[in-house]
């Protein structure tokens, strides 16, 4: 469930009648600033390059297929929706149809015009495969041309999120992709609109892009070619960036001493918060188990015991920021009243009215290997253990914990599970697929998160709100009775790092919910 994609909880859509039109003129000029290197070619350490640079590679290899691809629209600052590939939008009386105007100047790399018949025949192939970034559209039951600059998208549902969901969708040539045999063709030699050419691509090795000729009319890319290398160790991207192979990194979980090493080596950084770290009590196994966590004072209790602040300060450095909500801030659901509170009288209090004045054991809390969160979870143990709540720790591979996460396998998750989570749309459909009343769809009771049929009420409303005060406030409805029912403990919004050499300028993802590096360049 962690997802640096990231990367995370709820956007401002632009849902007046129409979203402001894109620039019709040239690129503007490079930015000023430092004196510019003759080197214009860039290193990026990624953990890791996907078996192929297609959709159905997913929104996590985004940022290293970026420089291929573009989409109807992209992500500003504080989550709102900009034009990209579109120009406007605006949405039928019923709230079911939306209409996309289209760029006329925009063309795929092999020189072909990109047209409404690709738009909708990418999002048509992305439904009929099931990739998945269908599910930051999955309410769209059809995509249609209506004229080569317009494209009809037809809801099952009145969705106000479809434009936020369409940044994660890359746009195909339909021409192409046919002429090629379709996807298997297509695989093996892949064309977009975006601004870079594809040069090279090893599978989980090595992506080289390089800028196209002709300027592209709305993404101003700086970098002369981009060489994206998997490099699965943080330890040998800092080395790598210290020694002057390595330019930039795509983004990192790092622990504090590898902080360290990195600002003793002289590295800049940029920090992006686009997901949050959190503990979720599982109402199935606490049901099946009849477990003292069916107590919400109980559950409460766990909040209170966590002294969130000393565990930034100390385990983070201060980089991780203490929350007492399940939600991104800036974002329509953040209630900036809410703060985390640490109080183990009080925790000790509503375990005695609970019965359980002396404790209790048996409660176990899980987490993937790959989430390596072990010291988080420790402290944690810890501090429960200070108001007599004892929690044994299960640390798994990442197919069980998967196999829990959805209810598959008849799988029997833990009674809290390690979380990490973003909503990188806005709209909070990242967490609602697994918490929420019948979610995971067809799984077992055990597979249950929690439900609250308010809850799905009040985001489905949201959904279908087209004005921004009274959706933001639908969903801090629905925050708050999150925080009441307590069946998740908020904990963190975490530092993700973007780690780069001195001699490089141009980068500024703060506030951005994914990242591109449309504008690094190099100095001297």
């Amino acid at each position: 469930m962690v997802s640096s994609a990231r990367l995370a909880l709820l956007l401002v859509v632009l849902l007046v009648a129409c979203a402001p039109a894109a620039p019709t003129a040239a690129p503007a000029p490079a930015p000023t600033g430092p004196e510019r290197a003759d080197n214009q070619s860039l290193r990026i350490a990624a953990s890791g390059v996907p078996a192929n640079l297609t959709p159905a590679a997913g929104f996590a290899n985004y940022v290293v297929m970026s420089p291929l691809y573009d989409t109807l629209t992209t992500l500003g600052r504080d989550f709102v929706v900009q034009p990209a590939v579109a120009t406007r939008w605006e949405v039928s009386v019923d709230g079911r149809t939306w209409t996309f105007t289209l760029r006329q100047d925009v063309t795929f790399q092999n020189g072909e015009a990109l047209t409404a018949e690709d738009v909708a025949f990418s999002i048509n192939e992305l439904n009929q495969r099931a990739w998945p970034a269908r599910t930051y559209i999955s309410s769209v039951t059809e995509a249609r041309a209506t004229s080569p600059t317009s494209v009809d998208l037809v809801a099952r549902i009145v969705d106000v999120s479809i434009p936020s969901g369409l940044l994660f969708i890359p746009i195909l040539p339909r021409k192409y992709y046919e002429s090629v045999g379709g996807f298997e063709g297509f695989v093996a030699k892949p064309v977009g609109s975006g601004p870079y050419d594809l040069v090279e691509f090893v599978r989980e090795d090595r992506i080289v892009y390089r800028k196209r000729a002709t300027p592209h009319p709305f993404r101003n890319v700086q970098a002369s070619e981009l060489i994206f290398l998997s490099v699965p160790e943080h330890a040998q991207k800092i080395n790598g960036l210290r020694t002057g192979e390595l330019d930039a990194t795509t983004t990192v979980a790092l622990t504090s001493d590898q902080v360290q090493a990195a600002e003793s080596a002289g590295l800049k950084f940029q920090i992006v918060r686009n997901a949050f770290i959190f503990v979720t009590i599982a109402q199935g196994t606490a049901e099946l188990k009849k477990s003292p966590l069916l107590d919400r004072r109980v559950r409460h209790a766990l909040n209170y015991a966590v002294d969130k602040e000393a565990i930034a300060k100390t385990l983070y450095r201060g980089y991780a920021e203490p929350i007492g909500q399940l939600a991104l801030k800036n974002s329509p659901s953040w209630d900036p009243t809410v703060k985390p509170v640490y109080d183990v009288a009080q925790a000790k209090r509503l375990l005695a009215e609970a019965g359980y004045s002396n404790g209790f054991g048996g409660i176990t809390m899980e987490m993937s290997r790959a989430q390596n969160l072990q010291d988080l979870m420790q402290v944690l143990q810890s501090q429960w253990r200070e108001v007599g709540i004892q929690v044994e720790l299960e640390i798994i591979d990442g197919a069980l914990y998967s196999d829990r996460v959805y209810g598959r396998n008849n799988a029997q998750k833990s009674d809290l599970v390690m979380s990490g989570n973003g909503d990188t749309n806005g709209f909070n459909t990242a967490i609602r697929v697994l918490i929420g009343c019948g979610k995971p769809i067809g799984s077992p009771p055990t597979a249950l998160y929690w439900c609250n049929p308010e809850w799905d009420r009040l985001l489905d409303a949201a959904l279908a709100e087209r004005d921004a005060t009274r959706r933001a406030q639908l969903l801090r409805d629905a925050n708050r009775i999150m925080r009441e029912d307590g069946w998740v403990v908020p904990l963190f919004l975490p530092a993700s790092f973007v780690l780069h050499s001195p001699k490089i300028a141009g980068l500024d993802f703060e506030g951005y919910s994914f990242i591109v590096f449309d504008s690094a360049y190099r100095i001297k």
